[in-house]
C-alpha cells in the first residue's frame, strides 16, 4: 500500500511537470509570434496616402462658402513650377515665383464650383488638388440665418433684404 501511494505521488509530479512545461512552451511560442507580427507590421510600408508636401493650397479652404463672385486662389509649391487652374471650364496658367508662391483671381459661377489645381514640376511629375467653393448669389442677413438654423424655423422679413453687417 505504501508503494502505491509513493508511485501515485511520483506519477502526479511527472504529469504536473509535463503540464507546466507545456504551458511554458506555449506561452513562449505565443510571445515570439506576437513579436514577429509586430515586427512585420513595423516593416511594412504605410498604407496611408503620402502627404503632399509639394503643393499647399492656402486659399480658399475646402468647401468654402462665399458671397463674393471674385476670389483669390493662392498656394505654395516648389519654385518655378508650372501651375494650371481649371474652374468652370476656364483655364488659368502661371508659374510659381522664386519662393514657390502662386495666386490667381478667378470668377465663380453661382452654386458649387470645383477648383482643380495642377502643378507640373521641373522633373515632369504632376500633382493635383481639388477644392470645392460655393458661391451664393442670394442676399441674406447672417443673423437671421443663424437664428433660423438654431430654431429650425424659416426667417422672414418685411421690406428689402440686406447684406450682413448693414442695418
Amino acid at each position: 500500500m505504501k508503494k502505491e501511494i509513493i508511485f501515485a505521488i511520483i506519477a502526479g509530479l511527472v504529469v504536473g511537470a509535463i503540464v507546466v512545461f507545456g504551458v511554458y512552451t506555449a506561452n513562449q511560442s505565443l510571445k515570439k509570434k506576437e513579436q514577429d507580427s509586430i515586427k512585420k507590421i513595423e516593416d511594412q510600408p504605410s498604407r496611408l496616402p503620402p502627404q503632399n508636401t509639394e503643393l499647399t493650397i492656402i486659399s480658399p479652404e475646402e468647401n468654402a462658402f462665399t458671397d463674393q463672385e471674385q476670389i483669390v486662389v493662392a498656394g505654395k509649391s516648389v519654385p518655378l513650377a508650372d501651375v494650371l487652374l481649371l474652374v468652370n471650364e476656364e483655364e488659368y496658367l502661371t508659374t510659381t515665383d522664386d519662393q514657390g508662391n502662386f495666386s490667381f483671381e478667378v470668377t465663380l459661377l453661382g452654386g458649387s464650383n470645383a477648383l482643380s489645381i495642377y502643378v507640373t514640376l521641373q522633373d515632369g511629375k504632376q500633382i493635383m488638388e481639388t477644392r470645392m467653393v460655393v458661391f451664393s448669389t442670394a442676399d441674406f442677413d447672417a443673423e437671421e440665418a443663424t437664428s433660423s438654423a438654431k430654431t429650425g424655423k424659416t426667417a422672414t422679413t418685411s421690406g428689402t433684404p440686406s447684406k450682413a453687417g448693414t442695418p
